[in-house]
C-alpha cells in the first residue's frame, strides 16, 4: 500500500463508503460502484481483508481499521496476542507491523514505545491505534537496531520482538539469524535495556533446537489457538538469571484461556503402557506434543485419570469421565481392531460407515493412503484413529466424539 492510497483511504467519503459495505461482496462491489477519485480496487480489497479480520482480529474489524494484506498474513491473531500475559510500567515493541501485540500489551503496560521500519505502515499502524483507542502506544518509524544504540532512557519492563521472517526475495526463513532484527545482534543490547526479553518465533521453530541455542532462555511458550500452534515465545528474564526454566503453554480453546507450566528439571513420569482400549481417547492439544510435554501433562494436572499411553507421543486412554476441563480433543471409545485392511474394510461396511475422520500416530501409513485403502471419504460422526501400541502392534481404534 503506497502513501498516497492510505490518504485516499483515511478520507471521510471512502470511510463511510467502507461502512455501508461493510457487508457486501467485495468483488461485487469493485465491478459495480464507479468512482473518478476514490480507488476503488483499494475499498474493494479493504472489504475483502476486514471481513476476514471479523474473527482473526475482531478489534480492529469493529474500528473499521485500514488493514494491507500482507500486514494482515503476517500479524498475530488476537486471541494469541491476549495469551501474552506481561504488564508493567513500560513496554518497547521493537517490531510493530500492523500492531497486534502492541494494542494487546496497551492494555496492560502504562506506556508503550512500538517501532516499525516502513514509513507508510508506520502511518497506518498509527492511525489503527488511534481509531482503536490506544492513546498509551507511541509508534516511531526507526529500525531497531538504531532504536536500541540510541536509547538512554528508563530500563524497559518487557522488550518484544517479532524478527520478520522472510528474506530479500520475500521467501519465508525460520532461522534467527536470517531474520530482522538479528536476534543473536540484539541479544546483548536488550539485556542491558529491560528486565525481560520475549521473541516470537516461528511456530516451525525446533523446541529442543531453542533450548540448545540460548542457555539463558528462561522460558519456552507455545501458543496454541483452536489446536493449532500458532507461535513460540522464548522468554530471557534477565532480572532473574537462575530462575527456574520452563516450558509454558498458552492455550484458547474456543475462547477459553488455559496456561500449563512444566519445570525443565522436573522428572518425567511414564504412564502405565495401555493393555485395554476401553474408556476414552486422549489426544493433548497440539502445543503439548509440540513441547513434548504430554506425559507431563497427564502426569501434573490429569493424574486422577490414571491415564496409560501407547507410546511416548502418541494417545492417551482412560475409563475416568472426569473430562470437561482437558486440553484437547476427546473421543469414546467404541472398538478396537488390529490393523487389518480386509477386516477393517468389512467391518465400517458392516457399521454403514462411508465418511470417517481419521488421525494416525506412530503409524507407518499416510492418512491419504489410509483412505485410498479403505475407500473412505472424509468427514461423518466416525473418528478412526490408527496407532502403534508399545509392543509394536499396529491398532485401529473406532471411536465418536464425546458429547
Amino acid at each position: 500500500m503506497t502513501q498516497e492510497e492510505f490518504e485516499l483511504l483515511t478520507s471521510t467519503e471512502a470511510r463511510d463508503l467502507i461502512r455501508k459495505n461493510i457487508s457486501s461482496d467485495p468483488l461485487k462491489f469493485a465491478l459495480s460502484y464507479k468512482s473518478a477519485h476514490l480507488p476503488v480496487n483499494s475499498i474493494s480489497t479493504q472489504l475483502k481483508y476486514l471481513q476476514r479480520a471479523r474473527l482473526k482480529l475482531p478489534s480492529y474489524y469493529q474500528a473499521l481499521c485500514i488493514i494491507p494484506p500482507l500486514s494482515y498474513e503476517q500479524s498475530s491473531s488476537e486471541a494469541a496476542a491476549a495469551l501474552k500475559d506481561y504488564s508493567g510500567n513500560i513496554c518497547l515493541d521493537l517490531t510493530a507491523g500492523l500492531g497486534v501485540d502492541s494494542f494487546y500489551f496497551s492494555k496492560k503496560f502504562n506506556k508503550v514505545t512500538s517501532l516499525e521500519l516502513s514509513p507508510v505502515l508506520a502511518n497506518i499502524t498509527r492511525y489503527n491505534f488511534k481509531l482503536l483507542g490506544a492513546t498509551n502506544v507511541e509508534l516511531i518509524n526507526q529500525a531497531a537496531e538504531a532504536f536500541l544504540a540510541d536509547y538512554k532512557g528508563e530500563k524497559f519492563d518487557l522488550i518484544f520482538v517479532d524478527p520478520a521472517r522472510r528474506d530479500d526475495t520475500k521467501n519465508r526463513v525460520f532461522l534467527f539469524e536470517d531474520c530482522s532484527p538479528d536476534l543473536y545482534e540484539i541479544l546483548p543490547v536488550t539485556a542491558q535495556l529491560c528486565r525481560k526479553l520475549v521473541v516470537k518465533a516461528s511456530p516451525l521453530f525446533d523446541n529442543t533446537e531453542a533450548w540448545r541455542r540460548f542457555a539463558n532462555l528462561s522460558n519456552l511458550a507455545v501458543v496454541s489457538v483452536d489446536n493449532e500452534c500458532k507461535e513460540i515465545l522464548l522468554e530471557f528474564d534477565f532480572e532473574n538469571p537462575k530462575s527456574v526454566q520452563s516450558d509454558v503453554i498458552l492455550l484458547n480453546r474456543k475462547g477459553k484461556e488455559q496456561r500449563f507450566i512444566f519445570e525443565k528439571d522436573h522428572p518425567i513420569i511414564d504412564l502405565t503402557p495401555v493393555t485395554t482400549f476401553s474408556g476414552y481417547l486422549l489426544e493433548p492439544d497440539v502445543a503439548f506434543y509440540k513441547s513434548r510435554t504430554c506425559n507431563q501433562l497427564l502426569n501434573k494436572y490429569f493424574g486422577f485419570l490414571a491415564a496409560s499411553s501407547d507410546q511416548e507421543d502418541g494417545f492417551y486412554y482412560t475409563d475416568m469421565d472426569q473430562l470437561d476441563e482437558f486440553p484437547g480433543r476427546v473421543f469414546r471409545i467404541i472398538e478396537t481392531l488390529d490393523y487389518q485392511p480386509k477386516t477393517l474394510k468389512k467391518t465400517l461396511k458392516q457399521k454403514g460407515v462411508t465418511k470417517a475422520n481419521i488421525t494416525k500416530r506412530n503409524f507407518p501409513v499416510s492418512v491419504d493412503e489410509i483412505r485410498k485403502i479403505l475407500n473412505i471419504a472424509d468427514g461423518g460422526g466416525t473418528y478412526l484413529f490408527f496407532t502403534k501400541t508399545t509392543e509394536g502392534k499396529y491398532k485401529v481404534i473406532i471411536t465418536e466424539k464425546r458429547t
